[in-house]
């Protein structure tokens, strides 16, 4: 009888000691520990950068004189850029030489074309009959498959006159206005 009080006895020991340090793992005894603190709460900026693009290097005016002779022809070329965060669609509107000496109407137009070339592609060609087209930067994607990055154009308008009594003399201006849009 003695064991089995001495044994119940252990065993209350060992359950007790057992549950009190249970106890104290689970709630602590550790005064220097916060059970509320620390707390965080998060604050969530969302923002949207829009597709945009800058045309840089195309403000120029460009002078030129028409050979003497029938059928002459004149060429301006001017190199620019495209800086873009995404793919854009490139367009180009031509409104062609016209006189700045006779404004009345019928007075005939110079023929003029306008050839917008990415390294050795011509990407669109407008001319007096066709005076806008466009072309997809995707299109040319290369090693830029988010579309950002910078692109490198050659711009080159053409006049190119008729017999010498086909146009009136005077100055003639000639147009080429380049639209970034997006797709």
């Amino acid at each position: 009888m003695k064991r089995f009080a001495v044994l119940a006895l252990v065993l209350t020991l060992v359950l007790g000691f057992s549950t009190i340090m249970f106890a104290e793992e689970e709630f602590g005894t550790d005064c220097s520990q916060n059970p509320c603190l620390p707390k965080s709460a998060c604050y969530i900026v969302k923002v949207y950068n829009p597709l945009q693009g800058i045309i840089e290097g195309l403000n120029d005016c460009v002078q030129r004189a028409f050979p003497c002779g029938d059928n002459s022809s004149i060429e301006a070329v001017v190199d620019f850029s495209v800086r873009s965060n995404g793919f854009l669609v490139i367009g180009l509107e031509l409104e062609p030489f016209t006189s700045q000496t006779f404004t009345q109407p019928g007075i005939p137009k110079i023929a003029t074309t306008a050839n917008l070339w990415q390294g050795n592609h011509n990407r669109i060609s407008v001319s007096n009959a066709v005076p806008s087209g466009t072309h997809a930067m995707a299109d040319a994607a290369g090693y830029l498959p988010s579309g950002r990055g910078v692109r490198n154009y050659n711009l080159k308008v053409k006049g190119t006159t008729g017999n010498i009594e086909d146009q009136p003399w005077g100055e003639y201006k000639a147009v080429v206005c380049v639209t970034l849009s997006a797709p």
